[in-house]
This record gives structure tokens, sequence and C-alpha cells, in this order.
């Protein structure tokens, strides 16, 4: 981009535009449009390459847009973090400038088994529920357009196992299971346990990956004592706390951890088991 100094007749001075005179009677110079054309798109040019849409009214959009051009072209660049934290499916769109994703994908929680109903002399148990797997990977192509799957936690049964959590997934690239819902043992007189095992391996983490915890052991000695563990912990925080008996089990706050568990003694009706964390996505943009 230059003055249009080829263009014959437009009154430069000194190859510059120049301001009427009328004390002189120096006419100012002409703005043809061709070159008020191509430098208002130059500058679109910048303001498009931003991945921003051009505002007349925004004056300020030139300096913006050339900040945005200069951290999209520097490599290596954390550009941003999306957390799709919300059960269901999105369409992941790339921040503009993105060159490679490292994914972290949590599986959902599973839930805390439900006592069944005892009489006298009998106890029961629902073991708690346990962590969804994790996974983490890292991608410099074909990542943009994926579908996130964010997985909700296994709910949990009055009177029956807990339903186990479901999967989280950033597209085809990676795949988590959902944890183990928990088992259940009893009713019974004598000395019994119950307990959930760790979820199903996950998938494509090149960076790093791992089954899900399952939930501590719950144990019950005769039908008037026993002890319930907590919920299986998944990379993100704790399961459900360990509960005492009689009581409906506790729902987990953690993403992706194991719902509480239950236990009934000396004869009384069933329980509900705690539900499961849901599971979660990140997503670290860089340039």
């Amino acid at each position: 981009m230059d003055y249009p100094i080829s263009v014959p007749n437009i009154g430069l001075v000194a190859g510059k535009f120049a301001n009427e005179d009328a004390f002189t009677g120096m006419p100012g110079s002409l703005i043809p449009a061709q070159w008020g054309n191509a430098v208002t798109d130059e500058i679109l040019n910048v303001i498009y390459a931003s991945g921003a849409v051009p505002d007349e009214a925004n004056s300020a959009q030139l300096i913006g847009a050339i900040r945005q051009v200069i951290k999209n072209l520097t490599p290596g660049r954390l550009l941003n973090i999306r957390v799709f934290s919300e059960p269901g499916t999105t369409v992941y769109k790339a921040t503009a400038g993105t060159q490679m994703v490292i994914p972290a994908v949590q599986g959902s929680g599973g839930a805390g088994g439900g006592a069944p109903a005892t009489t006298a002399g009998n106890g029961s148990l629902g073991a708690p529920g346990g962590a969804g797997a994790f996974a983490l990977g890292f991608f410099t192509a074909g990542f943009d357009g994926q579908l996130i799957t964010v997985g909700l936690g296994g709910a949990g049964v009055v009177g029956g196992a807990g339903n186990p959590g479901a999967a989280s997934s950033f597209g085809g690239l990676m795949s988590c299971p959902g944890g183990k819902g928990g088992s259940l043992s009893g009713p019974s007189p004598g000395n019994f346990f119950a307990v959930s095992g760790n979820s199903n391996s996950p998938s494509g983490g090149n960076i790093f990956q791992g089954a899900g915890q399952g939930g501590d052991i719950s144990v019950c000695l005769g039908p008037t004592s026993s002890m319930v563990g907590g919920g299986g912990m998944s990379r993100f925080g704790a399961g459900a706390p360990m509960a005492g008996a009689d009581t409906a089990g506790v729902s987990a706050i953690s993403a992706g951890a194991g719902g509480g568990g239950t236990a009934r003694t000396g004869g009384g009706t069933a329980l509900k088991g705690g539900d499961g964390g849901k599971g979660c996505v990140i997503v670290f943009e860089i340039s």
C-alpha cells in the first residue's frame, strides 16, 4: 500500500495529500475512489483475519484485530480453555487460530446401591458407586467439528443396584466409560460385604488414560452393625462421603465421582443409593 502517486491530477504535494489553501488559490488534494477502497479493504482484511465482524461504529477494532492476529500467530500459545460440564452433546467449534488441542475427558460416576428392605435380625448393603474413567489427549488435526458428549451420572435406585455412569467423549478421538454402579448384598443375618469395581478402560488418551476407581468396601457385621464406604474418587475430587446406617446414600459432588452407598440394619424399608457425579470435558486450545 502507498499514496496514489501514479494517479495524475490528484494534487499530491511532495507525494502526500495537501489541504486546500484559499489564500494562495491552491486546490486541495483529491482522494480517488480506487485508493480509498483499497485502504478500507486492507483494514478490513486485518479485522477479518482476527475473526471479528466489522463494526462501523467501533473505532477501536483495528488495534484489537492486530493484537488478536499477533496472538493467533504465536505458536504454542494457550488461546483458550473450554469447559463442557453439562450432560448432553455439543458440536465443538475451535476458537480462531487454534492449531492443536489437549482434551481432558472424564466419564460420569456410578450411583451407589440402595440397600434392600430387611426384617428384624437381618441387615443389607448397597455398595458405593465407582468413578468414571479419565483420559488426556493431544491432537493437531481432526478436532474441529467433533461432537463433545458429557455423560450423566448414574441414578440411585430404591432397593436396587446403582445405575452405572454414562460415558463422556471427544468425538471419535477419545472415549471414557462411566463408573460402575454399587452392587447389593443381603438381606442376611451374618457378616458380609459389598463393593463396586473399577470402570472399563478409556480409549484415545495418547498422553494419559486410566480406569475409574471403584467405591470403597461396605461391611455388615451382623444385623445391627455396619460401615458404608465412600464413593470412588475421580481426577476431579472425592466421591460421596461415608454414610451412617439406615440413611439414604449421599450424591457425589465432584465431576465423575461415585455416589454413596447405603446400609439397612435391624429391619426397615429399602433405601435409595446416592447419585453419581456428572462427567465433564475440558479442551485446552493452543495456537
